[in-house]
């Protein structure tokens, strides 16, 4: 469905967040579906991004490795009534303080999600259970890195998976990658390793952005199997990784601190 295809990105257009004031909107699902939500994007990290959508409710976390996965999702199917559509960051790490008892009856449940008091309110009669919310930008990792422009990249995933590959291995300084009408290059800092994709880039736009070297094993090895892969640049995230009609996987290569200072950000 349309919301999970954007599962990776920020909220879509349209979409309520903390820039809009004083709103207040209510989801009502399945008790069981709300609390697998909330312990997948736990399990990663204390505070997650949830979109509400008639169409589907998405949770997003960022973990201590900066990366972002598209965890978990509750269908339209399982929404009894649905809200407006909205954006905000949760604080699902608090569940662990929930009763022991909360969201185990099997009913339907009401979520309460409030703007102006800053809250996620979770209605199971004769029990309520609250979590904090906040502005999505403030639940991302200060070593993520803003790109002003993006581009998209349909490729093979081992011609993805070897071009990170091969510049993590060539510097601890970071890579830089460029697109022009056709092709996307991959390079080094520092040293002379670069390579080119040939003839992969579907949508124009992006500048140049430096990224850390450090990559999440596991994405590449699942990536490199796939005959179909699209790569998105830019836009929130700096790496956004597509497999078949969804989200699998948004990376923020590791940048040190000394990278920040001298223009790890976008070039």
């Amino acid at each position: 469905m349309s919301l999970v295809d954007e599962s990776g990105r920020s909220a879509a257009s349209g979409a309520m967040t903390f820039d809009d004031e004083g709103w207040n909107t209510t989801y009502e699902v399945p008790a069981e579906d709300l609390w697998m939500l909330l312990k997948d994007l736990e399990a990663l990290s204390e505070w997650a991004l949830i979109e509400f959508h008639p169409t589907g409710i998405v949770g997003r976390a960022l973990d201590k490795s900066h990366v972002s996965m598209g965890r978990t999702v509750i269908h339209e199917q399982e929404i009894e009534t649905a809200g407006a559509h909205c954006e905000v960051g949760v604080n699902v790490g608090a569940i662990d303080e929930f009763d022991t008892m909360f969201l185990a009856s099997g009913q339907d449940v009401e979520i309460e999600i409030d703007r102006a008091d800053e809250e996620l309110t979770v209605k199971e009669p004769p029990l309520a259970e609250t979590l904090e919310i906040k502005p999505v930008s403030a639940t991302r990792s200060q070593e993520w890195i803003d790109v002003e422009y993006g581009t998209t990249a349909r490729m093979k995933g081992w011609e993805f998976v070897g071009a990170v590959d091969g510049a993590c291995g060539a510097t601890d300084l970071g890579f830089v990658v460029e697109a022009d009408l056709n092709d996307l290059n991959v390079a080094s800092c520092g040293t002379p390793w670069a390579t080119t994709i040939e003839g992969v880039v579907t949508e124009t736009g992006f500048d140049t952005a430096r990224f850390g070297s450090w990559f999440w094993p596991e994405i590449t090895e699942r990536v490199q199997t796939e005959n179909d892969v699209e790569v998105r640049f830019g836009d929130e995230k700096p790496i956004v990784v597509q497999i078949e009609d969804r989200v699998e996987y948004a990376v923020a290569p590791r940048i040190t601190p000394d990278d920040e200072e001298n223009g790890g950000d976008a070039a």
